[in-house]
This record gives C-alpha cells, structure tokens and sequence, in this order.
C-alpha cells in the first residue's frame, strides 16, 4: 500500500513537473522553442516561436521544420543533415538564415536535441531557436566601418561627407592635408570656419544646390586653405535615407593645381571620365547605411578601386575597374586575379605581394596591354597599389585605385601621328607649290622632269620614264628617262599602245600602281622586273580627257608606295600634263595670233581688191553712159559703148556671184541638183565658152576629150562652173601665143578633168595656198592681173561637195601649172556616146528676135528702184507687153484689183510694206479678183533661205538681180498660159 502511494505521488509529481515545464516553454518569449517528430514534422509551438518566425502554432504544427530554410540550404539538405547529426551526436548547433512566415531573413542560433525515451528509442526533436540578427549585423557593420576607413585612409583624393548644414561628418586624412587642419578640428564644422571666406561662399553655395536639386554635380573648384591656393576636381552626390529623404552629400576632390594645364588640354578625355562617373553613379541601397556609402564611394569615384585580402583574392571592386577588365563583377568578387584576368594576374599580384611584404605603396605605375574588353584593343592604366592596415597595425589587404589613361594615351598618339603625317603633307604641298609655280613659268614643261625627279627622292626612287604619243604612228616614245642605260633605252624606245605598263595605262588613261614586282608574273612587268624594279607607279598625262603620254616611277628598294605617295605622283603628273596642255594652247594661240594677223592683212587687202574690181567696171559703164548722152558721137562709137557696158556689167555680175558662192560656202547654204551628166559634154561646153577669149590672146586651145568616159553624178551648172574657173584662170595667166591643154579621161574608178597651161605658173611657197579663199599670189597695187582670187577657193568646195579632189601642180615661176579634177565615175564605161549639142554657155549672145513675144500679156512691175522699173518695162514692152509699173505694194494690191494683170513681177525690199506681205495679200483674194495671178520675185537677196522664203509666200519663181532682158522675158512667157510664139 505504501509502494503504490509512493508510485502515485511520483507520478502527480512528475505531470506537475511536466505541466511546469510546458508551461515555461510556453511563455517563453525570447526563443522559439518546439517539437519535432522524429521525421522532422512540427508537433509544438511556443509564444517565442510565434513572435520569432510569425506562424501561429494551429497553421504550422504538422509542418516539416525545413519550411524556415532558405532555397540554398533546401538545396543542398541542410535540415536532414542536421536531424542527422542531432540523432547520432545528441545534439547539433548552428548558425544561419533563417525564414520567416513573410519571407524575410533573420540570422538564428539553432541548437537540435535529440529526444529518447528511457529504452534509448528516438521519441523526436526538441529544437531552440535565438534571433541573432541584430549581432551579427553589428559586427558586419564594425567591419564595414573598418574597411570604409581603411579604403579612405588609402586613397590619395580628399573624401568627405557632409550634413544638410554642410557641416562634415566625415573626412579622411588627404581631405583634412587639404584643409590643412586635423580631421578631429574639421568634423562637426562647415567651410566658413575652415577655409578662406571667398572659397567658402563657393563651396556651400554648391553644397545647396545639390542638396535642392537632388543631382550630383562634378566641376573644377579654387580653394584657399592655411593661405594656400589649390585647384580640386570635385564631385559630389546627395545621399538619402530609405524614404528617400536627402539627408547630406558624398564628396571626393582631387588636388589638381599641378595638372590643371594638362588637364585643359584633355578636356574631351576628362569630358568622357565625367560621362563614365556620372553613369557609375548608381546608389546601391542596403539595408545597412555604411555599406551604402561604401558601395556609393566606389562607384561614384572617377577611378576604379578595388580591394583583395592577404590571399589576393578581390573583396570589393567597383564598375569602373571592371569595365577596364572586361569581367563582370559577380565573376571578380571573391576570386583571384589569375582566374578572371589572367593576361594581367602574375604582374600584378607580384605588386601587390610586394606592397604585403613591404607594407609600402606603388604609386602612379602604367601598365599596358589587352584585357578581356576586346572591343577596346590595347588600354594604359595608371595603378595606385596600398597597404589596407587593422587597428593593431596588421595589414588586412592591398587597395588599387586604377585611372584609366587609355584615350589619354591614344589622343596623344594620335597627335604625334598627325604631326608627323602633317610634316609630310606640308613637305608634299611644297613640292607640289615649287612645281606647279615651275611648270607654269616654263614653256617647256617637259624639260623640268629631270628636275621634279630628284625633287621626288625622298620617296626612294631610282627610275623614271617619260613617254609621249606620237599622233602620226600612234605609238608611245620615250622622250626622257633616268636610272637606265642608253643601251636599254633604246630597246623601249618605241611601245605599242597596250604594250608593257606605260603602253596599257596610256591606252586605258588611268594610273596603275604595282607592289612586289619581283614576285609578279604579269607579261607587262617583265621588262621592270628584268632591272631590279621593286615597286612601280605609271601615271597618265590626260589632260581634258586626252591622254598626251605617261611618266612612271620606280624603286629598287621598296617593295610598295603608300597611297598618298601614288596620289601625289598622280597630281604631279596631272600637273605636268596641263602644263603640257598650256604649253600647246600658248604655241596654238600664237599660231592662231599669226594666222588672225594674216587674215586680217588678207581681209585688207580682199576689201582693197573687192573695191577696184568693182569700181572698174563701174568706171567703164558710167563713163560711156556720159558719152551715149552726148548726139555728137558716130554709131561706132556708140557700138563701141554699148558693149563695154555690157561687158563690164556682166563682170560684175560674175563678180557678185563669187560672192555669193562664198557666202554660200561659209554658211553650208550652197545646194547642188543631183542627177546622171555626161561629163564629156560639161567640158566640152566650157572649152567652147572661153575659146573667143583664148583666140583673142592667140591661145592654142587644145581639146583632148575622151567622150567614152561614162558620166558622173553632179549638177551640171556647178560642173561647168568648175571647168570655166579653170579655163579662165588658164586664159588669164597664159602669155599671148601660149598655150592651154584640156584632158578628159578616165582613171581608174574616177573621171579626171586636167587643165595645163604654159603660163605664168606658181612659186612654189605659195601652192599650199592656192585653194584658199581671198589668196592671191600678188595682191598688190601693181599686180598684173585682176579679179578677187575666189575662183579657185569656190572650184575646191563644188568639186568636195561631189566627193571629188582637185590638186595643182606647177615646177615654178613662168613654168606654167596643171589643175587635176578628179570625180568618181557613175558607170564603169560608156563605149559609144556623143557629145550633145546645146551645152551651157557663159558668153551669151541672145537677142529680142530669138525670144518668145509676149504681145497682148498684161504684166505688173513693181519695184521702188525707179531706174529697175523703167529697165523692166521697156524691155517687156519690146517684147510685146502691156506693162504697168508702180512703186509700192499699195499701188501694186490696187491696180490688181482694177486691171486684172496676167503677170506679176515684184521685188521683195520695198518701204512701208514688203514684197512677202504683198503676195499674201493677194494670195488672199478670190481668183476673180486676181488671187491666183501667176507671180515672179525679181530681187537682189539671193540666198537659198530667201529663195525658198519667197516660194512659200506664194511667188511661183525667184530671179536674183541683176537679170538679163531674155532671162525677164523668158520668165515671164513661162508664168502664162497666154504665152504667144513668133
């Protein structure tokens, strides 16, 4: 009875015990304390866990523990392996992240017991959980504050950081040498108290417009400091709290006095170091406030800065530097540098090995070469290597501050590349300015070659070779050389166009280069790679599109021209050819200045003979005209008048028709009528015309015709007019008794016509001349024979115009000459013709008994020429005609309307209206009223435009004065049908 009391009372003891203990659980509120099953289920909850992780023990009793691991320790089993341990071991302690309900992070002290029942069998876990989240984060920031203060400490450039009174609340030892003050004299104090009043007013009115606007400012800054003037390169940034509310301002300056000039001068450099530090701005926001600031100071700092523990693996780095490295910075932290950056990993961990063993800095040490940033090629940096000292004086790592100089380094590069390639083009345009002031001061260009050769010898060539076109052979001549012998010279003395380099470049008239020539095995190279040449330019002398020849240069001892060496030859050869081109028009021009001067002399000299020839003529016919007034004189007499008059007008008719040949000529207005002529008949007409002349002087005319020639294809008037101007000049420079041969043959393909005469003949200075217009072997006053010298200028067009030749040929002065015309054939052979009778004649001897009458024909002269109109009716009336005569279109448009004309004979330049106008007019009335009266226009312009001018207006037939009485009369006959034949 006493042993079950006993056993009773222990028991009640016991679940009183119990009960206590849960109780304490329970209500304990610092630690999370709960069961687990032995599978690792939750099977209590007390108040501490509650408050702890933030479940509520009816939502997370049944839950596996591992729920309050984060994803990482999940992953690689933590919570089974810390059961495990607790079940072999009895216990397991550990310290990590933990989760909460909100998914938050704390940092816990987790201590696992194992439960086990009196037989040892595993009842479960008993598990404690502490929040250590507020220590550890004191010691991260104890050590964060350290290593602020040691990256401070180690750099050279003043950091500070400023309230919202712009008092400093931190400032590193370069920043207080800057003020001159010990950092303990500077915290807690703004500028006015520390520097100089003026730099003071400066820096705080900065201060506050960064603190107003909110954005980071860099900018260069004067300071007056202990009575010393510096200049700083400052940027600073506002700093907020996680609200967002500014509560001062990061600063980094950097003494720059020493460097400022230099500094002006890479102003884009520093320009682009703005840009990088303004991008490198960027605010990491922690939770923690110092690492903040760190992380701000290191990125916002205008170099990168980096820093590595004893083991030389990176700590911290900022952007900057990565940037340079070309390694993402999740890809540097925490590693050596032989693992992210091995190009640079034994250089500079042999430097930062020494700064550990040393404890010494390495400042301002460049460093070249290529990181993994390829996109930038090679980079310079100038390296700051510092000792990063513990409190106790032991060294915890090394800092870098690294500037990146890379475009410093390429811009000044680059400027020695300019200079240099600027004393080339000056050296280049010099030589350019010396040649072309050379080349146009020289009339003879290519005799400076040789000059401009050793001029061009600092481009290290050894040959030259100067080719011109020859017109006639079209070929290339060497005309100059330098670097060859005479033998070799002259076996390329003369190239083919297309042969060799000069021949293709002058036939294709553009510059070919060639490097490597030895190595070549272009056919065109052989002769330049036979004499050592190495390198080759040819360039061609083209002036506006014509290639005059080509100068080509050459070296033994380069193997290649740079291409503005070949684009200077190539200017120096265009020079040269319009130098050349300018040499040519000045010997053109004064060719042509002699040749104008001549022209003008023969103009003179043609106005001088224009006016005799005519004025003689007109001598004769006013003289007798005086006489044939006077009754006093016989009729012999009067014959003897009568035709000197008509002879001297029919010279000057003949006169003004050269004249008008000429014209024609020079205007291309001289038409021919085309058609199949037996050419025997053409000349033998005009031996018969000149034959009275020729038996005046006593000239044996001699006629070798061959009347089986064939025919030719021409106009029989323009033909004969060629036979009669050969025939005439052979009658008037043949002496009395001499004697004049014509021969019609047949040569070949071609009908040849040859008029020689015994004559005076030509010198031979003056037979190239003879076909020209206005030439005149004597054009003196004293010359013995007349004439305007068109003759035989209008001969050569007529017998071009016929696709024939003609040529003259005499052995000199009085030995008499020889004019050959040669016409292509129509026909092979004519083996019988005969020479028709009624040839042209130009001695015409009509009389009014041989001409048709016009007896009863009404026929209208108009004319405002008195003396024409009385000429043109008295000869129609001799012939029978009724005719009336006015002086105006007016009275001419009235009598058509009143009298009905048969005929009208109009002239066309008339006062107040026309001769045009007037055939309009009556072109316009009804044919009752005499529209469609038959019309001639008799008048002195007689060019084919006015011809044909007079045509369309309505005149059925143009005559050009003057007109003899049967060529009126026949004219007018042909216009009527009331034509009567005697």
């Amino acid at each position: 009875m006493t042993s079950l009391h006993l056993t009773k009372n222990l028991q009640e003891s016991l679940q009183q015990s119990e009960e206590s203990f849960r109780l304490l659980v329970e209500s304990v509120q610092d630690y999370a304390i709960f069961m687990l099953n032995p599978d690792g289920y939750i099977v209590s909850w007390n108040i501490g866990a509650e408050r702890i992780k933030g479940y509520h023990s009816e939502e997370i009793i049944g839950q596996h523990f591992s729920c309050f691991y984060p994803p990482e320790d999940i992953e690689q089993g933590k919570p089974q392996q810390e059961l495990k341990v607790a079940q072999n071991c009895g216990r397991v302690e550990d310290e990590g992240w933990r989760l909460r309900k909100d998914g938050s992070r704390f940092w816990a002290n987790v201590i696992i017991t194992a439960l086990r029942d009196n037989d040892g069998n595993l009842q479960g876990f008993a598990k404690v959980t502490r929040d250590m989240t507020e220590r550890k984060m004191a010691e991260e920031l104890r050590t964060s504050h350290f290593l602020v203060n040691s990256v401070l400490e180690g750099i050279t450039d003043a950091v500070f950081v400023k309230d919202i009174q712009s008092q400093y609340l931190l400032i590193n030892s370069a920043g207080a040498n800057f003020i001159g003050k010990p950092v303990a004299e500077i915290i807690g104090k703004d500028d006015t108290k520390l520097v100089a009043p003026d730099s003071a007013l400066k820096i705080i009115a900065n201060d506050r417009q960064i603190l107003s606007s909110g954005a980071s400012l860099t900018y260069e800054e004067t300071v007056t400091a202990d009575n010393i003037t510096r200049t700083y390169l400052t940027t600073k940034i506002p700093y907020r709290d996680e609200d967002g509310n500014t509560l001062g301002l990061l600063g980094i300056s950097r003494d720059i006095s020493e460097q400022q000039a230099a500094l002006r001068e890479r102003k884009r450099v520093e320009a682009e170091k703005a840009e990088i530090l303004a991008r490198e701005q960027a605010a990491r926001k922690q939770a923690d406030e110092s690492l903040a600031l760190l992380d701000t100071l290191l990125n916002s700092a205008p170099v990168g800065l980096a820093f590595f523990d004893r083991e030389l693996r990176c700590l911290r780095m900022n952007e900057y530097i990565a940037g340079i490295n070309g390694v993402a910075l999740e890809q540097s932290i925490g590693r050596r540098m032989k693992e992210y950056l091995p190009e640079f990993a034994d250089q500079v961990e042999a430097l930062m090995c020494q700064v550990l063993e040393t404890g010494e800095p390495i400042k301002n040490l460049e460093i070249t070469g290529e990181t993994k940033a390829g996109d930038r090629g090679e980079q310079h940096a100038l390296a700051n290597y510092y000792p990063v000292y513990a409190k106790d004086g032991e060294i915890l790592g090394i800092g870098i501050a690294v500037s990146d100089i890379t475009e410093i380094k390429r811009t000044e590069k680059t400027l020695r590349e300019r200079t240099e390639a600027l004393s080339e083009r000056t050296q280049r345009l010099q030589l350019l300015s010396e040649t072309t002031s050379e080349l146009l001061s020289s009339e003879q260009p290519l005799a400076l070659i040789n000059n401009l050769f050793a001029k061009l010898q600092p481009l290290g060539l050894d040959v030259y070779f100067n080719y011109l076109v020859d017109e006639e052979k079209q070929m290339l001549r060497l005309a100059s050389y330098s670097g060859i012998s005479e033998e070799l010279a002259k076996q390329i003395e003369w190239l083919e166009l297309g042969q060799l380099v000069c021949g293709t470049v002058a036939s294709k008239g553009c510059q070919q280069a060639i490097a490597n020539i030895q190595q070549a095995t272009d056919p065109n190279t052989e002769f330049i790679r036979s004499i050592g040449i190495q390198t080759y330019s040819c360039q061609p002398l083209r002036v506006q599109g014509q290639v005059k020849g080509t100068l080509s240069f050459g070296s033994r001892n380069r193997c290649s021209l740079t291409t503005e060496e070949i684009a200077l030859l190539q200017t120096i050869c265009d020079q040269i050819a319009i130098a050349i081109h300018r040499s040519e028009l000045m010997a053109s021009l004064q060719r042509q200045t002699e040749q104008l001067q001549q022209a003008n002399r023969m103009k003179d000299e043609f106005l001088a003979i224009v006016s005799h020839e005519l004025r003689s003529p007109l001598n004769a016919i006013l003289g007798w005209s005086t006489i044939l007034r006077k009754n006093s004189i016989n009729d012999a007499t009067k014959a003897t008048a009568v035709e000197t008059i008509e002879r001297n007008a029919r010279l000057q008719t003949q006169l003004i028709e050269d004249l008008l040949d000429v014209s024609r000529i020079i205007t291309g207005k001289l038409k021919l009528n085309m058609q199949s002529l037996q050419i025997a008949a053409i000349v033998q007409a005009a031996i018969e015309s000149v034959r009275p002349a020729a038996d005046a002087k006593q000239i044996q005319l001699q006629s070798l015709v061959d009347p089986t020639v064939g025919t030719v294809r021409g106009d029989s008037g323009r033909l004969q007019q060629v036979i009669w101007n050969l025939l005439s000049n052979a009658v008037k420079f043949t002496h009395t008794g001499g004697r004049i041969q014509v021969r019609l043959d047949r040569v070949n393909s071609n009908v040849q016509v040859t008029v020689s005469d015994t004559g005076i003949g030509i010198e031979p200075e003056f037979l190239p001349f003879v076909f020209e217009r206005f030439r005149q072997a004597d054009a003196t006053t004293t010359r013995a024979y007349g004439g305007l010298g068109l003759g035989l200028a209008i001969v050569s067009h007529i017998v071009k115009l016929h696709s024939g030749t003609v040529c003259v040929e005499s052995p000199g002065k009085e030995q008499g000459a020889t004019f050959i015309v040669n016409l292509p054939s129509e026909t092979p052979v004519l083996f019988s013709a005969r020479v028709p009778d009624g040839g042209v004649s130009f001695n015409s001897s009509d009389t009014f008994a041989s001409l048709p009458t016009l007896v009863g024909l009404k026929v209208l002269v108009v004319d405002d020429e008195a003396d024409t109109r009385d000429y043109q009716a008295m000869v129609l009336s001799a012939n029978g005609a009724i005719v009336k005569a006015v002086a105006s279109a007016a009275e001419a448009l009235e009598v058509v309307r009143q009298w009905q004309p048969d005929v009208l004979l109009s002239d066309i330049g008339m006062p107040l209206e026309d001769g045009y106008s007037l055939i309009r007019k009556i072109r316009d009335l009804p044919p009752h009223s005499g529209g469609q009266i038959p019309a001639a226009a008799l008048t002195a312009y007689a060019k084919d435009e006015e011809r044909q001018q007079a045509l369309s207006s309505g005149f059925q037939r143009h005559l050009s004065k003057p007109v003899e009485p049967s060529e009126l009369v026949k004219v007018v006959a042909s216009l009527t049908t009331k034509l009567l034949n005697t």
